[in-house]
């Protein structure tokens, strides 16, 4: 087993409960329950590896890899269930399911529906095309909401040059993401919001992956984090980032720190948890009016 490989099973196992914890240590694999009411299985042996059992005792193999399934693939699909729900997978092998069940729509029937001049609607339809890796189509849609949310000279525009800093990253364009998420901090920067916060989740993810100094941006994350809350504008869109922490576990980069980051601006509850990660203590929180360097 790799280096890598070790991280990422430490990190899994983190991220289970104890009796999860206990039937993967024995037996190679563990059970979610999801909010859907459905259960799902997560095998690390064999090659169908993933299970759901639907409220009604249907059962489906949501997942057939062609090898056995590393602990970074294991907690990818953890994060998927979590995210979605209990909707599915962004996995497909034979008759299984398909990445747009994650979403409930396939791309030709998505690419009819987006014809609307609605930010909103072309933003979440951009984060379904991400999620299915469909990068050139979610890049030009995230692009169509900018131009949208400018000409309404809407309140979001930081919002939706996030999202396609998001495309950006996902596609590894790491020189145009870091343009575009610059340009989405100079917008926000007059009422700083959980938006904030992952603008600077995204700029560090950048600095790590590029091997750059993150501690400006993990500083004032910090900072932000140390609130007791984080105002949340209305229609905030869903924070979903389980392809980013895919490519964190993959890069052979220590990215344990910023999935926990990203974990809590999802759910305040997790911000304690930080402590425990190796680094977050040494971090020293950063004013957020410190300037960035220029792109």
């Amino acid at each position: 087993m790799t280096a890598a490989q070790k991280r990422a099973e430490a990190l899994l196992m983190r991220h289970l409960t104890p009796e999860q914890q206990d039937t993967y240590l024995h037996h190679g694999w563990f059970e979610v329950q999801a909010s859907d009411g459905s259960l799902w299985m997560i095998d690390r042996h064999g090659s169908s590896n993933v299970r759901r059992t639907g409220r009604d005792g249907t059962r489906i193999y949501c997942s057939d890899l062609r090898d056995v399934p590393r602990a970074d693939t294991l907690l990818v699909q953890l994060f998927c269930i979590r995210a979605t729900g209990g909707r599915g997978l962004p996995r497909m092998q034979g008759d299984t399911l398909h990445d747009a069940h994650l979403f409930y729509k396939t791309r030709r029937r998505r690419r009819t529906a987006v014809a609307t001049p609605d930010p909103a609607a072309l933003s979440l339809a951009a984060l379904e095309h991400r999620m299915m890796g469909e990068f050139e189509y979610a890049e030009h849609l995230a692009r169509r909401a900018i131009e949208a949310e400018d000409e309404q000279a809407g309140p979001d525009g930081a919002e939706r040059r996030l999202a396609l800093a998001l495309i950006l990253l996902a596609a590894q364009r790491f020189v145009d993401a870091r343009r575009v998420i610059a340009e989405a901090w100079r917008l926000n920067a007059s009422r700083h919001d959980v938006t904030s916060g992952r603008i600077l989740f995204v700029r560090a993810t950048l600095a790590l992956l590029q091997r750059s100094d993150a501690r400006l941006y993990l500083g004032q994350l910090k900072t932000l984090l140390m609130l007791d809350s984080l105002p949340r504008r209305r229609g905030t869109p869903t924070w979903e980032v389980s392809d980013v922490f895919l490519l964190l576990l993959t890069a052979a980069v220590d990215g344990d720190l910023l999935i926990e980051a990203g974990l809590a601006l999802k759910d305040r509850a997790r911000v304690e948890r930080l402590e425990a990660v190796d680094g977050w203590k040494a971090v020293s929180p950063i004013p957020l009016e410190t300037a960035w360097p220029s792109e």
